[in-house]
């Protein structure tokens, strides 16, 4: 072998010796969390969009479904059929989402939520917002159910609702707060800061079984 070719052979061997270095140096992969407290709000509804109806701007479509599972039950949109009370008055079709938050005012001041809620778990209270309201109707389905969407023979004391963040649906609280948030937008209100929609949930859910 020539001097040329030897030193031809020994900066090719130096150059690949190189790339094999930078490739190995490279660190693996990591999955990245989202966090819904560097989101923006709209970026924030979107998610939660997605997690009610599968993608971003699928929530007019019939049968749209995401991994959150509320669309199974509940009408957002007063063209849904699901939102006629006389049509659906009980399961498996729940409360509609339609100027709900007027509703949810409503009912937390009425005597019937008073006399008929239970706690979460001991000493967790009751809702004082619309807020806390959302998180106990979704965390603690049972705590307070809606008259006439009761388990059938059980007198409105057990919801046919999962608590959402237990197994099958098993959301986060970070996607329980984008969900929320995507509400409040839909509904054309301010939502709650992430933090907010936080410490609503901590109030109905167990140390033990928040994540």
């Amino acid at each position: 072998m020539t001097a040329t070719r030897i030193t031809a052979w020994g900066v090719t061997s130096v150059v690949l010796f190189g790339l094999l270095v930078s490739v190995e140096a490279v660190p693996p992969f990591e999955k990245k969390i989202l966090d819904v407290r560097q989101m923006s709000v709209k970026a924030r509804a979107e998610f939660g969009e997605s997690l009610i109806f599968g993608t971003v701007g699928a929530s007019r479509k019939e049968f749209a479904v995401g991994r959150a599972q509320c669309s199974l039950c509940h009408a957002f949109f007063k063209e849904q059929e699901m939102a006629d009370p006389d049509e659906y008055p009980s399961p498996p079709w729940g409360p509609h989402f339609i100027n709900f938050i007027e509703r949810f005012n409503q009912r937390i001041a009425s005597p019937d939520y008073k006399r008929r809620h239970r706690e979460a778990f001991p000493g967790s209270g009751s809702a004082s917002s619309v807020s806390e309201y959302l998180a106990e109707s979704n965390v603690c389905a049972s705590c307070y159910v809606v008259p006439g969407f009761g388990v059938k023979g059980s007198n409105d004391r057990e919801s046919p609702m999962p608590d959402v963040h237990k197994a099958p649906i098993s959301l986060s609280l970070d996607e329980m707060i984008a969900v929320d948030t995507w509400l409040y937008v839909h509904g054309g209100k301010e939502a709650p800061s992430p933090d907010e929609i936080e410490k609503a949930y901590r109030k109905f859910i167990p140390a033990s079984e928040s994540k």
